[in-house]
């Protein structure tokens, strides 16, 4: 998905082909997705963040702790109403609350794409993640 959308051009905000590769060539890297909203309702403020927090937390990487990368990136898709009424405050709420968890010196790529599928899904990509030791001893 991350390949197909670094092609598109949005009328929104880009994720790049560049962007991408600055991801997937930093290291152990770990995807998420998680939708917000189905379409049934207005987004509050925190609802983006609030995904894009629980979307890191809840990755399938047994003992990885994502939270150490360095470069990521976060691309909202939602079809035009949605999006149209949900505030740029919450997207830019949610983009920031990325950058927190993974602390000061991170880069978080962003893009905002529309579909015809109704609702609002959140995706996220980390790079750049720490291994932790125990995966190494477990190799040998």
């Amino acid at each position: 998905m991350f390949n197909k959308i670094a092609c598109q051009d949005s009328q929104y905000t880009a994720f790049d082909k560049a962007d991408l590769d600055t991801i997937l060539s930093s290291g152990i890297i770990s995807f998420g997705a998680v939708p917000v909203s189905k379409g049934d309702g207005d987004i509050e403020e925190t609802d983006i963040s609030y995904a894009v927090r629980d979307n890191l937390k809840k990755n399938i990487l047994a003992n990885i702790e994502v939270s150490t990368g360095d470069v990521a990136a976060c691309v909202v898709i939602g079809d035009r109403k949605t999006l149209d009424n949900t505030a740029q405050e919450s997207l830019e709420h949610g983009f920031e609350q990325l950058s927190r968890l993974l602390g000061s010196g991170s880069t978080v790529h962003r893009g905002i794409y529309h579909t015809q599928k109704k609702g609002l899904v959140i995706y996220t990509i980390i790079g750049g993640i720490k291994a932790p030791e125990q995966l190494f001893n477990y190799f040998k």
